[in-house]
């Protein structure tokens, strides 16, 4: 029997106090992989709603909080034993930090991105967009890459894209690249982003990214946005002793960690067979809807006003959509 956000909200508040008993003290993020990336499909519960678990388990006193380093919330049981929560603190905080430094950021995000960029010329694509440097030096340092900030002689303001595709029938498809812990839902800034560059030049937009609700597929795939999760998060090949950290299941728990650069077999999938198979289709909604994505992603209109145009009316996505991946269970 599908669940109500509310039995999801009331699940997730079990599922973090378990998973507190028995790890100490966790971060939002960890949660969220423990919880709606990993364990038994039926007891996931996604991070939009995981959130409202947490807050209303603070605000009830069940769960404490402490700051870390970089402003960082780390949650722990009020009956744990305080030796226990700042052993644990001490343990992982520095670890948690290390994965949210600038400098390793940037370069965990162009490992994506030079993926995406192989998997492009495997399929043969005809595209723009490109590093200079990937054969002169290792992933330790960042490598030169030249975003389109063009297309047909106009520029591309409020930043550049990722790659632009040129499909025979689809016309451009413009093409950006998250390799982010947080999941994409669609009234975030970034798809706003996107959706207004995307406009400006009338490229098709195409959303590749780890985590992708079903929500932000199911309303943007009415509209014309092409998405597409790959799961794994993707380090760089320099920083290979940290990803056997971050994914030690008594660390931070980030089992879908994988390091380098080189496209699986589904990211190779989606950019031969997939992308090319939808693209005309795609084209046709996202013409369709142009007026009222351009009225979204320039904030003239609400996120609620914007889903009730392209559907129809307003309504909360469920969780129990078949838009799940095959994840371990881990906890």
């Amino acid at each position: 029997m599908r669940m109500t956000p509310e039995q999801r909200i009331e699940l997730g508040k079990k599922r973090i106090l378990s998973v507190l008993k028995r790890h100490g003290i966790a971060t939002l993020k960890m949660l969220e992989q423990k919880i709606a990336d990993a364990g038994p499909t039926p007891q996931r519960v996604d991070p939009h709603l995981l959130t409202h678990s947490r807050t209303q388990l603070q605000q009830e006193g069940r769960i404490l909080t402490r700051i870390g380093l970089q402003n960082r919330e780390w949650h722990y049981l009020p009956e744990t034993d305080p030796a226990v929560v700042e052993q644990r603190f001490q343990e992982l905080q520095e670890l948690h930090a290390r994965t949210e430094a600038r400098s390793f950021t940037m370069r965990m995000g162009q490992t994506a991105e030079i993926a995406v960029i192989k998997a492009l010329q495997q399929s043969k694509s005809n595209f723009i967009g490109h590093f200079t440097d990937l054969e002169l030096h290792d992933d330790s340092t960042m490598y030169m890459k030249n975003d389109p900030d063009f297309v047909s002689g106009i520029h591309i303001r409020g930043g550049r894209l990722d790659y632009i595709l040129f499909h025979p029938e689809a016309g451009p498809m413009g093409i950006e690249v998250k390799n982010i812990r947080e999941w994409i839902y669609p009234d975030r800034s970034i798809v706003k982003a996107l959706l207004a560059k995307c406009i400006q030049v009338n490229a098709v937009p195409v959303i590749v990214a780890r985590r992708i609700s079903y929500s932000t597929y199911s309303l943007l795939t009415d509209c014309g946005v092409v998405v597409h999760q790959f799961y794994n998060q993707l380090y760089p090949y320099a920083d290979e002793n940290l990803a056997n950290l971050v994914r030690q299941k008594l660390s931070l728990g980030y089992f879908d960690v994988r390091v380098g650069n080189a496209p699986d077999a589904r990211m190779q999938r989606f950019f031969t067979l997939n992308l090319p198979a939808v693209a005309k289709e795609a084209r046709r909604k996202f013409d369709e809807h142009l007026e009222t994505i351009s009225a979204y992603a320039e904030t003239r209109m609400s996120y609620k006003e914007f889903t009730a145009r392209i559907r129809g009316r307003f309504e909360e996505e469920s969780e129990e959509s078949g838009w799940e991946p095959e994840a371990p269970d881990w906890e």
